[in-house]
């Protein structure tokens, strides 16, 4: 069942999300309003794997993330490919601790390069 969250003053984005950070609700259609992040790429996948903390993106970009993230998105930075479409396995995908991709969990033995972005409720 959709859930609609009320709208905010402003120029709140009316977003469709599916499964992106949430793992309770992975498979539902969810509709929310939510204002975005930029696109945030503080790793490259090397050494042990791509990790795209919170707490390293908040401490890299003050401000710019809001205190309680709800959704997030995570796509590849060469094709804005979805992570959960690559075949990949996560150590950490949720919008309260970030995104990490260990070369270890991979068949490869190696990880895509990641971006993410935070869905937040948008300010009254």
């Amino acid at each position: 069942m959709p859930i609609t969250l009320p709208s905010s003053k402003g120029n709140p984005q009316l977003s469709d999300v599916e499964g992106l950070g949430c793992c309770d609700c992975q498979y539902y259609h969810i509709r929310v309003n939510l204002c975005w992040t930029d696109w945030f790429d503080r790793d490259n996948p090397s050494g042990s794997g791509d990790w795209e903390l919170l707490s390293d993106l908040r401490k890299e970009n003050p401000g710019k993330i809001c205190d309680y993230p709800v959704y997030m998105k995570v796509v590849t930075t060469d094709t804005m490919t979805p992570a959960i479409s690559t075949g990949e396995n996560f150590y950490i995908f949720n919008p309260t601790q970030g995104f990490v991709c260990r070369m270890k969990d991979q068949k490869s033995g190696e990880c895509r390069d990641y971006k993410v972005r935070f869905g937040c409720p948008c300010k009254n």
